[in-house]
């Protein structure tokens, strides 16, 4: 399976307001009506992700990754919370936490395997001094068995429901290891 490799790039997009009526037009395919005023336009420069087909190759596309996800899991998890999202942020830590451990093992130099085993990733990284438990916390067997092959989580065909681990000691340790691995660096 390919995963995604962002790049930077810019682009110039021209903003055109147009009301609803106008809009209605452009629909019917009138838009060259010279009745139809439009206001003027703005350009402006963005930068913006282009996906290309390789996994995350760096200490800093990893974080960057881990923690855009828990920036979702932070916005899940505000009150009033809603129960019925456990399961996309379960989705989202255990994404977070991948990548935070590959992160971490880039930081010292060390390649880590292009699967999604959080048990092995925590053991590779726990072995380089991050602060990480060991062993493993009870959480990480159950997220691990949502998130690894066969990725129940992602492709739950079949399945009635999940027991979903509490999320506060998961997002408390994502968090911990992003901070630890910003404050270790790149050797």
């Amino acid at each position: 399976m390919l995963a995604a490799k962002w790049s930077w790039k810019v682009a110039i997009l021209t903003i055109e307001s147009v009301s609803a009526n106008k809009k209605a037009a452009r629909a019917a395919n009138v838009s060259n009506d010279p009745n139809l005023e439009r206001t003027p336009k703005r350009s402006i420069a963005i930068r913006v992700k282009v996906m290309g087909t390789t996994a995350p190759q760096s200490r800093a596309e990893l974080l960057g990754i881990a923690k855009s996800m828990m920036r979702g899991v932070d916005r899940l998890l505000a009150p009033p919370r809603d129960l019925e999202l456990d399961h996309a942020c379960t989705l989202l830590y255990a994404h977070a936490l991948e990548c935070a451990l590959k992160a971490a093992l880039f930081s010292v130099a060390v390649t880590p395997k292009r699967d999604h085993n959080l048990e092995s990733l925590w053991q590779a990284a726990a072995s380089h001094n991050f602060g990480l438990a060991t062993p493993a916390p009870d959480w990480l067997a159950r997220v691990n068995d949502m998130h690894g092959a066969p990725y129940a989580i992602r492709y739950s065909e079949g399945i009635q429901g999940f027991a979903f681990p509490r999320a506060e000691p998961i997002v408390q340790e994502v968090q911990r290891l992003i901070r630890a691995v910003e404050a270790r660096g790149h050797r």
